[in-house]
């Protein structure tokens, strides 16, 4: 999601399986569902991404971005 230097970003992973839930939000990648793990959001080598399964749609990303933004920034009494 973002990109913090030359070999390391903070990024979301993603299942295969659709789960629902308060840290979780459904994708639609490659014409397959599955979820984000909001709750797993960290920082991750590009070392990782040895292979790039799809790209998620720009729709899809701004979606994911403004849920952990929400639940990043809730405040509770």
């Amino acid at each position: 999601m973002r990109k913090y230097g030359a070999t390391t970003f903070f990024g979301v992973p993603l299942s295969t399986k659709k789960v629902s839930g308060l840290w979780y939000a459904n994708i639609t990648v490659g014409g397959k569902e599955g979820s984000a793990l909001l709750s797993q959001a960290c920082s991750f080598s590009v070392f990782r991404l040895y292979k790039r399964i799809d790209k998620l749609s720009e729709a899809e990303f701004n979606r994911i971005c403004l849920r952990l933004g929400e639940l990043l920034l809730k405040i509770t009494p």
